[in-house]
């Protein structure tokens, strides 16, 4: 080799290496980080609903209900079946006369109080919280509840029918005894006086009105839509 030929392979040489010595070293790769998994959240437990408590007398009377009225009216009362009374006391004053049948002296009187604060709140007559007692079943009145918006007179009557009167006449009344009345006055007056046997004054005038026009309804004596009333009664007749 040549002095020309091992000069000419240093500088090759050099420049290699000046080359490889302007070249960043290579960063180092960093081993990859594991990621732990995310916890599934846990469901929190659904709060059981507490019942609220009924106030002591609606539970005393709801108590004594069960024991003494539930075998004969399983299915309680409808607030029409109740109106009638007007107030607590009368509605109390017939349970203590006639309730249980036979044997009403079994009812103590707080009891009996329960049981009227009972039904009254169950119809929805009176408010859950409200007491009835001797100092102030009287003051506690209702009237008649109102009938759905559009109902007729004649549904409301078969309503207040079944309420007062179909525990003696199921098969209904036959239009050649309705006949004898003459008009629906008469008829009303008959009811307004007679009708329940013993407690007439249990039925609110108004329901007296409407049973009329559905007996005279049903007997086909009333025309369609006529209404029965204290202006109408007198000359609705059906001679």
């Amino acid at each position: 080799m040549t002095k020309g030929t091992r000069y000419l392979i240093t500088l090759l040489v050099l420049a290699v290496l000046i080359v490889s010595c302007g070249q960043p070293a290579p960063t180092p790769t960093s081993a990859p980080t594991s990621v732990p998994p995310t916890a599934t959240p846990v469901p929190l437990a659904t709060p059981v609903p507490t019942a609220v408590p009924k106030p002591e007398q609606l539970a005393l009377g709801d108590e004594t209900f069960a024991q003494n009225c539930a075998s004969c009216h399983g299915g309680g009362f409808t607030p029409l079946a109740l109106t009638g009374y007007r107030t607590a006391e009368k509605l109390y004053d017939y349970i203590r006369a006639r309730m249980p049948p036979g044997n009403p002296s079994v009812i103590s009187d707080a009891r009996r109080y329960a049981v009227t604060a009972y039904l009254l709140s169950k119809a929805g007559l009176i408010k859950d919280d409200v007491t009835i007692s001797a100092d102030n079943a009287a003051s506690v009145t209702f009237g008649d509840p109102p009938a759905p918006a559009g109902e007729s007179q004649v549904v409301s009557g078969q309503k207040s029918f079944d309420a007062y009167c179909v525990s003696c006449h199921r098969a209904g009344i036959q239009a050649s005894a309705i006949k004898r009345y003459r008009t629906a006055l008469g008829l009303f007056q008959y009811l307004r006086t007679s009708m329940p046997p013993g407690n007439p004054d249990r039925v609110p005038e108004k329901s007296s009105y409407d049973i009329v026009a559905y007996m005279l309804s049903r007997a086909g004596l009333l025309k369609e839509g006529q209404l029965v009333s204290a202006d109408t009664a007198q000359s609705i007749s059906f001679e």
